[in-house]
């Protein structure tokens, strides 16, 4: 729908990938989730408490107070099935004690954060303006000064200060991309699943995620009014047209991100994710992704180089290795 002040959009979305947006939390064995018969069982703990607690003789719940769930659980549930006392379940049985939760809404439905997609989509429209509007190469001046140590904060939080206020504004309250907002997605039922992730070679995660082919909605609006604005911001007419052409802006910035990819899942030998990136580059190369749409990567485990406008600088290229030695990216 538009409107004089600006246009509103219904994104229908797809999951192509295990997508985890992480909440901060993470699930305990026995506290949060028990396994059974290769299947993993959220454990309902209001369920639990309601049926099993008030029966409980007061020696028994001094016993089991403080304890772990599953003690209340096995003291009398007896042959009933786990499944019974579960929120949720998914195939498969955890590597570790612990499993790193999915965002969740208040009624415990997996949904993907508007700020995560927003995020995603910053970073690609800002790769669209330096690439398809500048049409200039990354430089080491485009980025802020080098940690003193690996603990410096500050100084990762600033590094790309210049760059943001080059593309974006001055500070968050004058920024262009305010003239992009997203919502959060609608909640979504039975549509989690149990993934293993292996960050360092020989350590397995545990980790919720959204299962491919989860489809999605969420709302995102650009703000047509605002971005005529551009220019009391200090930027140009152009960068504001990147806002406004948001679906082909990301379009374009994601065409290397696949390549990247496809190089990657090459250099590792992995047939799967080699096919996975060709079939998505020949989408785009053969015209057959609509003009409105576009792929994203968006969530954990998709390396700094999704999540940074330098994702594409070649492995040989000297600013690579300032950029990853400087900000103790290789650790």
């Amino acid at each position: 729908m538009t409107s004089p002040l600006g246009t509103n959009y219904l994104l229908d979305i797809e999951v192509l990938t295990p997508l985890h947006i992480g909440c901060g939390r993470k699930l305990q064995r026995e506290y949060d989730w028990l396994s059974e018969a290769m299947m993993t069982y959220r454990l309902d703990e209001a369920k639990i408490l309601n049926e099993f607690w008030a029966d409980l003789m007061p020696d028994e719940q001094d016993q089991l107070l403080g304890g772990p769930l599953s003690d209340v659980l096995n003291a009398r549930r007896g042959r009933r099935r786990l499944s019974e006392f579960a929120l949720y379940s998914y195939r498969g049985e955890p590597s570790m004690g612990e499993i790193f939760e999915h965002i969740k809404s208040v009624h415990g439905a997996p949904y993907l954060p508007g700020s995560s997609l927003k995020g995603a989509m910053r970073t690609a429209l800002i790769r669209a303006m330096i690439e398809g509007v500048d049409q200039r190469p990354y430089t080491r001046d485009m980025i802020g000064p080098a940690m003193s140590h690996a603990r410096d904060n500050r100084a990762a939080s600033a590094a790309a200060k210049m760059l943001e206020q080059k593309y974006g504004g001055v500070d968050p309250n004058h920024d262009l991309f305010r003239g992009l907002a997203v919502g959060d997605s609608d909640p979504v039922g039975d549509a989690l699943a149990l993934q293993k992730v292996q960050i360092v070679p020989g350590l397995d995660l545990d980790v919720e995620t959204m299962r491919p082919g989860t489809k999605l909605s969420m709302p995102l609006r650009v703000d047509v009014h605002f971005l005529k604005m551009v220019r009391d911001l200090g930027l140009a007419e152009s960068y504001a047209n990147v806002v406004r052409k948001v679906a082909r802006s990301s379009q374009y910035a994601v065409a290397n991100r696949i390549v990247f990819e496809f190089d990657r899942m090459k250099e590792l030998g992995i047939n799967a994710g080699m096919k996975f990136y060709s079939d998505l580059h020949a989408t785009i190369q053969q015209g057959l992704l609509p003009v409105n749409a576009f792929y994203i990567q968006v969530g954990f485990a998709t390396g700094w180089r999704a999540k940074t406008v330098l994702g594409e600088v070649d492995n040989n290229d000297p600013l690579l290795s300032q950029v990853v030695n400087g900000f103790y990216l290789n650790r």
